[in-house]
């Protein structure tokens, strides 16, 4: 017996779906479209595979490796039982094995789990899927370590993904609401996730029968109180002078923030490059305008956010002489002087506990919008957002905007 994997071109030439023959005696069948597509270019004729560098390419070579199991099964089935039998009978045998799912066991979520992170790795032109950022699959990874804690808090590190129900679900909620203590936008979002990869694995792995939670609905929470610095507020922090060199360091590294609106990773990036490559700042550019800008790809999503230079950030490099001079401490060093200086400060006691780098961003974000009255799609291109709805997790329209409008209109 022979089994063969042939390539049909679709209507577009440059897809092809992959198809499968058996030879037995002579005689050749096809048994039918496997339900891989892939580019044409992407198929290597004399292994019979999908070529390795091609997107998706272990789990579509995982199902062709199935395939030929369920084919073998019914072919050693006939062999056992001494009867003739011809390639029409060998087909009849094979559907059966496909219907009763023979010799396949389900694995575990985290299985899958792992499954999926080497599946989104490369960007996929059949589902539409653009090249996922550093940031993102780090995301996706975090999410599932978060997981596999949660499945060894349970006991229960084997769980499938058709035992994984709604009351689990809310187990996984609240665990992570309760013990690990994370913002009710990130329980939202890890939650997502999970149905996304259980969604995926029922989809694309034939092991997995059944998903509980394939449809149900997730209400977004509403976002936490922006916290921010107010202007006189940020200008209490810009000038007061601090007695110690690593809060002082801090503050003015927390004034970049405010007058640059990047994300931690963003700016330690810029930073970390100028002293690694002659002192050049790459994501300083002239602007249209003819001034200094900063133009620098977002970690987290690969969006380039557009700066202009404001005034404080040209005190602050003067001051140090150089991107290159700047002293950038981890994140949770950062977070943790941040809120000694808000407390020395005499800032409020919500301030005081719960002020952080990403205050920065939020800084600018109120700055640009309440008092200097920009509109959301300025904000979009200084931010790097590609979706409106996300500006109000970092500002709201209030009062002083509509008195912006109101100056405006008695003009």
């Amino acid at each position: 017996m022979e089994i063969l994997f042939i390539r049909h071109r679709c209507k577009d030439v440059n897809f092809s779906k992959i198809y499968t023959k058996i030879s037995y005696n002579g005689e050749r069948l096809e048994l039918g479209s496997t339900n891989i597509k892939i580019a044409t270019e992407d198929w290597d004729i004399e292994k019979k595979r999908v070529r390795s560098n091609a997107p998706n390419a272990s789990i579509k070579n995982e199902i062709l490796a199935t395939i030929e199991s369920d084919i073998f099964i019914a072919y050693n089935d006939l062999l056992r039982k001494k009867k003739s039998f011809n390639v029409k009978m060998l087909k009849e045998a094979i559907l059966k094995v496909g219907e009763n799912e023979v010799d396949l066991k389900e694995p575990s979520f985290i299985e899958v789990f792992d499954m999926f992170l080497i599946a989104i790795k490369e960007p996929d032109p059949l589902e539409q899927r653009e090249e996922l950022s550093k940031g993102t699959l780090t995301k996706y990874k975090n999410v599932r370590d978060s997981l596999l804690n949660f499945f060894i808090y349970e006991k229960q590190l084997n769980l499938k993904i058709s035992e994984f129900d709604v009351n689990k679900l809310r187990k996984f909620r609240s665990w992570m609401k309760n013990i690990q203590a994370f913002a009710p936008l990130t329980v939202h979002k890890r939650c997502q996730v999970v149905k996304q990869v259980a969604k995926w694995g029922f989809k694309n792995l034939k092991q997995c029968h059944h998903t509980p939670i394939y449809d149900i609905m997730f209400k977004e929470p509403e976002p936490d109180e922006n916290i921010f610095l107010t202007q006189d507020q940020f200008e209490i922090l810009k000038n007061h002078k601090f007695r110690t060199k690593a809060k002082q360091e801090v503050a003015d590294v927390f004034v970049l923030y405010c007058r640059t609106g990047f994300h931690y990773a963003d700016l330690k990036e810029i930073i970390k490059n100028t002293q690694n490559d002659s002192n050049i700042n790459k994501a300083e550019r002239k602007g249209i305008d003819g001034e200094k800008w900063l133009f620098k790809a977002r970690v987290k999503t690969t969006v380039t956010a557009k700066v202009p230079y404001f005034q404080e950030v040209h005190q602050i490099i003067e001051k140090y002489g150089g991107w290159q001079n700047i002293s950038i401490k981890s994140n949770s060093k950062m977070n943790d002087t941040l809120k000694l200086i808000a407390d020395e400060l005499g800032f409020p006691e919500e301030l005081i506990l719960k002020i952080s780098v990403k205050a920065g961003r939020k800084t600018l974000s109120d700055w640009l919008l309440n008092v200097k009255g920009w509109t959301n799609e300025a904000l979009m291109v200084l931010l790097g957002i590609k979706n409106e709805k996300y500006v109000k997790r970092y500002a709201k329209p209030d009062e002083r905007r509509v008195i912006l409008e109101m100056k405006r209109n008695n003009q």
